[in-house]
């Protein structure tokens, strides 16, 4: 019986440390529309120039998604699903004039009769919404303004930032999450004569049907540029690791 017992735990321990997810894999590449000519790395590239701005559009895959996380934070991924359409852009200033750009009126076409508006830091504060403020904490006794249950929505690790005279700092999941798509997306404002800037845009996720994509960037200098990108969708497994 003991042998019994034993063998059927053996088992179940085999297949949960074998056990795997599916998840969608989304590719973009640079479909033949318009001014737009493909380069970068394996042509996934879209750019355009008018005038003398060039801009470019890049689709941002999954597993770079995941490097940007803080501390195992991360708005754009969990382990195995994607919940947001994110794209690099960058805008090249080759004339002797400064320009502006506000990459928060970008749009997201995906064949849908809605036009998916970029989410700006402020539109990621509301989805991620803050427990508060982060609260000094004296070392090994709880701030009386944190509950027990909230201390109980807090990470065992990388939440406690020391501070100074013996406090420290606790920050809920979305101190974190937020101080990333600060990090990431590309900031409105001006670029300088002869200056490029980098950054991501991110829209909801776009329809895993639609074969393609369109991506409007307006307002960069005096042109609206437009990119269209061929989706290829496809299902990879992987193994979780047993603990």
């Amino acid at each position: 019986m003991l042998k019994k017992f034993l063998l059927l735990i053996s088992l179940s321990l085999l297949l949960w440390s074998c056990a795997s997810v599916k998840r969608a894999v989304v590719t973009m590449a640079p479909a033949s529309a318009g001014e737009q000519v493909a380069s970068g790395t394996n042509g996934l590239t879209a750019e355009e120039k008018k005038e003398t701005v060039k801009v470019s559009a890049r689709y941002v895959t999954f597993e770079e998604l995941k490097k940007s996380g803080i501390n195992g934070f991360n708005p754009y991924v969990s382990e195995t699903k994607q919940f947001f359409s994110v794209f690099e852009l960058t805008v090249e200033n080759g004339g002797l004039e400064k320009i502006n750009f506000d990459p928060n009126k970008c749009l997201l076409l995906d064949g849908t009769a809605e036009q998916h508006k970029a989410i700006s830091e402020e539109g990621f504060k509301e989805i991620f919404k803050a427990m508060g403020p982060a609260l000094p904490e004296k070392a090994g006794e709880p701030h009386p303004q944190v509950t027990k249950e909230e201390r109980g929505q807090l990470a065992e690790t990388n939440r406690a930032i020391a501070g100074l005279y013996g406090y420290q700092m606790y920050y809920p999941d979305d101190h974190f999450k937020k101080d990333v798509v600060a990090k990431t997306l590309f900031k409105a404002g001006s670029i300088a004569s002869k200056e490029t800037k980098r950054g991501w845009v991110a829209f909801e996720q776009a329809r895993i049907e639609a074969p393609y994509v369109g991506l409007v960037v307006p307002e960069a200098g005096t042109q609206d540029y437009k990119f269209k990108f061929e989706q290829s969708v496809s299902i990879e497994e992987t193994k979780t690791e047993g603990r």
